[in-house]
């Protein structure tokens, strides 16, 4: 359970410009002995405490981001637990070779190679390709770098990097596994796009109806599903959304429609990243007529 006052109390202490009082210091070096339980350290501080002002304040700033986002030691290793097994074993099953290769032809976890039809598939689906051999190479980097660190307060950062990177590559692979490309018979075809001018025009409108109401919900589901203390519902409730928003922004793309700077910008801080509009396809003047 987190002691929210003391966490303010750490937070003022280290917001302070000086600490030259010699009670003010062992209230740090209390504080400190409090989170860590390291006796020793205490000890030596404490019988010239003046000398080790700087060392207090280096050891509390490596739990004051812990204590912000509410979680104890105890949390952060139940974390620790939960993500770090998952990443050693994709990276002992990862092709020694894939380090020779370029993005495009690399078996990623997960994933393996490319979908067969990878070419075929809108603009927005085969980006996620790009995006989650990037966030694969972070991923390495950030556990490579946490691995190397023993004490839990050191590994939080980059457990919480971890958790976001590794998360959000495993939805969007779902994404671009579980998209079907549209045959001319099929109901996707129909639901994306269109030649027929009304149908296209009240896709169209459905489509950015629900992404302005449901926008700002998927920002907030978004940062719920960060919060370190939320449950595995938090993120299934996001993920279940983004997707749903993401069926509605392929749906716009699909008739050549241009989506706005601002709706863009609302997307990318959900976690939809989509091109920018000097980069999407501009309507012809006759479509751009029908679908209005």
């Amino acid at each position: 359970m987190i002691d929210h006052q003391f966490t303010l109390k750490l937070k003022h202490w280290l917001e302070e410009k000086e600490h030259t009082e010699h009670q003010d210091i062992i209230e740090g070096a209390m504080m400190l002995l409090q989170l860590n339980k390291n006796q020793a350290m205490f000890n030596t501080i404490v019988r010239r405490p003046e000398r080790f002002v700087e060392k207090i304040k280096y050891e509390l700033n490596k739990f004051l981001p812990m204590r912000l986002a509410k979680m104890t030691l105890a949390d952060v290793k139940e974390l620790d637990d939960e993500i770090t097994p998952v990443i050693t074993a994709a990276i002992e099953a990862e092709p020694e070779d894939n380090t020779t290769k370029i993005d495009d032809e690399k078996i990623l976890p997960l994933r393996g190679g490319k979908r067969t039809d990878h070419d075929n598939l809108p603009v927005e689906i085969q980006n996620i390709w790009g995006h989650n051999a990037d966030r694969w190479k972070k991923i390495k980097e950030a556990f490579n770098t946490c691995k190397a660190l023993e004490k839990v307060c050191d590994r939080f950062e980059y457990l919480m990097i971890l958790k976001d990177l590794w998360y959000k590559y495993k939805a969007d692979f779902d994404i671009y596994d579980s998209y079907v490309v549209p045959s001319d018979n099929s109901e996707n075809k129909e639901a994306n796009s269109t030649n027929d001018p009304l149908k296209a025009a009240k896709n169209i409108g459905n489509a950015r109806s629900y992404i302005s109401k449901n926008i700002d919900k998927l920002i907030a589901l978004q940062h719920t599903s960060e919060d370190p203390t939320a449950g595995e519902n938090a993120m299934i409730d996001y993920q279940n959304l983004r997707k749903k928003m993401y069926d509605r922004v392929l749906v716009i793309t699909a008739n050549g429609e241009v989506i706005g700077e601002e709706v863009l910008s609302k997307l990318s801080e959900a976690g939809i990243e989509m091109n920018s509009n000097d980069e999407q396809e501009e309507p012809d003047s006759e479509s751009s007529k029908s679908a209005q």
